[in-house]
């Protein structure tokens, strides 16, 4: 994985060294700040065939705060996001986390695209997060 994403990474470690107060990188992993530095939002990079895939984990619905009455609403407002924001898609995983997702061509992918979706996608992730906690888990 490291080897084909290693264009990724050095486009990262730019980013990285031009905007320090805003993106660090950790091996596979881009931490975004957001809202002067208050908040984070991990961004995982990762490669599907011809594409880029960044994702990020918004929150955890497997936990006790939950109640089945909850998730189904949670589900339902994630739906109705999806229909909303195209470029970021929000799905629940095998874990029932939610995570907000974006996939790029990789041949494509420069470093002003790189920021961009990094930062949309960690916004995005972000706020939909804070529609349910005001915790900053992820």
């Amino acid at each position: 994985m490291a080897r084909e994403l290693s264009r990724i990474h050095n486009i990262a470690d730019q980013i990285v060294y031009e905007y320090d107060n805003e993106f660090h990188r950790k091996e596979n992993q881009i931490i975004v700040k957001i809202g002067h530095g208050k908040r984070t939002q991990t961004v995982l990079l990762g490669r599907k065939r011809d594409c880029l895939t960044l994702s990020s984990v918004v929150f955890k619905m497997n936990n006790k705060r939950y109640k089945k009455k909850e998730t189904q609403q949670i589900i339902r407002r994630v739906w109705n996001r999806n229909s909303l924001i195209p470029i970021v898609s929000l799905s629940i995983d095998s874990r029932l986390r939610i995570v907000g997702k974006i996939s790029l061509l990789y041949e494509n992918v420069t470093k002003q695209s790189l920021i961009f979706y990094c930062r949309t996608l960690a916004r995005e992730c972000d706020r939909f997060e804070s529609m349910f906690s005001l915790k900053d888990e992820h």
